[in-house]
């Protein structure tokens, strides 16, 4: 099975642009943060600042959901959380109609995503330590060929900018 890795920096405050690399930590692209939209939108070029990929939050939503699509506005597919009593669950319907789902602890930046019979298709794991000075980073395995580079980066961002979000609207809920 091929598998393709991808590395990327984890910023505390989403703005600006971070660069996404490869395995060798050869620049392939950068994610834009587009701080001020109230979506919370990410853009995904490649090393020719050519658009190869869009995210954003819907809004009108009783679940929150991410729309991802391709550069030239395509829909790519969407994540969803999934109502469940204790735990928080997510998936990814994808616009060919395969559900993929998250499992892991997000937060730590350690999950997995898995297809309809189980199988590993990225997974997401924390490659520096609380211990050291630089940035967070952390990688992203991409297994098999059902998620282009670009999706699978923008999926990642999607997922853990939607737990942020939960998390921050809790946050607030209790400040009341």
């Amino acid at each position: 099975m091929e598998t393709n890795t991808v590395i990327l920096k984890d910023k505390l405050v989403k703005t600006g642009s971070s660069p996404v690399f490869d395995e060798s930590y050869n620049e392939i692209g950068s994610i834009h943060y587009k701080f001020l939209s109230v979506k919370g939108k990410v853009e995904i070029k490649d090393t020719s600042e050519n658009l190869v990929s869009k995210g954003g939050a819907k809004l009108v939503s009783l679940l929150p959901k991410w729309q991802i699509t391709s550069g030239s506005g395509d829909e790519i597919g969407t994540i969803k959380r999934k109502p469940s009593l204790f735990r928080k669950k997510y998936s990814y319907r994808n616009s060919q109609g395969n559900t993929y789902n998250i499992k892991g602890s997000i937060t730590d930046r350690t999950f997995d995503v898995v297809n309809d019979r189980g199988v590993r298709v990225i997974q997401v794991f924390s490659i520096s330590s609380i211990i050291s000075l630089r940035p967070h980073t952390f990688a992203v395995e991409i297994n098999g060929k059902e998620f282009s580079t670009w999706e699978a980066i923008n999926l990642v961002q999607g997922i853990r900018s939607l737990v942020k979000r939960e998390q921050k609207s809790k946050q607030n809920q209790h400040d009341v």
